[in-house]
């Protein structure tokens, strides 16, 4: 069979597995699968990058996850983002001001493609820094592929969604990481909540870095405030002991120490 039929077969096969796909749901989903996401996905198959796209993993607002496989058989998500959908406002408060980029995008498809962009190459920062985020294998357009994260039963779940085994050592873990992406990665995550950890097999794993930005944004400080928050009044539901004010101030020594130096930061 054509390969490009085939992005059609596998399509139509993972859109029937969506539950209550009517209404509002059922036009998103055209949505993710507007034509030139088709023959980035297309192109993609040719070139061997994948094999097959099996089914929907997660719908979001922004974007919709897939379990795909590669060539090689290697399981893998495959992260698409919408363009007719994509909220401007949200988007550009993360980009503006990041010197990452010459100039912003207006174009609404070059804007959601500047965003996978971003997000593929702050999963390469990451993992360059020892943070533990997923593997980047490929971008494309508004497409990503990378690692997928799992348990023995089925995809992992988030923090939000399944309670870690032991959360003192998922905290220290997680701020082990937090801590990699500051020192490291000179960046913040700028979401860092239950909501973009997934625990598989009961390691916490950050996921969703699109929005991260780099110390030099100008927002970078309140942003790192916002996540320590958010990441301190999780573990203290789960009776850690997590002093907001303390880790907020380990924090800013990190990127204090690092206020003169720039950043290597290659355009995106």
């Amino acid at each position: 069979m054509d390969t490009y039929e085939k992005v059609y077969r596998d399509i139509d096969r993972a859109s029937t597995q969506i539950q209550a796909r009517t209404g509002k749901d059922l036009k998103t989903w055209g949505e993710v699968f507007d034509q030139p996401t088709v023959m980035t996905l297309h192109r993609m198959l040719r070139a061997g990058i994948l094999k097959t796209l099996d089914h929907p993993l997660k719908t979001g607002k922004e974007a919709n996850v897939f379990k795909a496989t590669m060539e090689d058989g290697l399981d893998v998500a495959v992260k698409i983002y919408r363009v007719q959908t994509a909220t401007f406002r949200h988007i550009l408060k993360y980009i503006e001001g990041d010197p990452r980029f010459r100039s912003v995008p207006r174009d609404r498809r070059e804007l959601v493609h500047a965003w996978a962009r971003k997000e593929y190459r702050n999963l390469e920062r990451f993992r360059q820094a020892n943070v533990d985020v997923p593997i980047p294998y490929k971008h494309l357009n508004n497409v990503i592929v990378m690692e997928y994260l799992a348990n023995e039963d089925g995809p992992a779940r988030s923090l939000k969604e399944d309670t870690p085994p032991d959360p003192q050592a998922a905290f220290d873990k997680l701020w082990n990481d937090y801590r990699k992406m500051l020192d490291g990665a000179r960046s913040v995550h700028a979401d860092f909540s239950e909501y973009n950890i997934l625990v598989p097999n009961g390691m916490p794993r950050v996921i969703d870095v699109g929005q991260a930005v780099l110390d030099t944004h100008p927002m970078a400080d309140e942003f790192m405030r916002r996540d320590v928050r958010v990441f301190a009044k999780y573990f203290r539901s789960l009776d850690v002991e997590a002093d907001e004010a303390q880790l907020i101030a380990e924090a800013a020594e990190i990127m204090r120490a690092h206020k003169n130096e720039e950043p290597e930061a290659a355009s995106l």
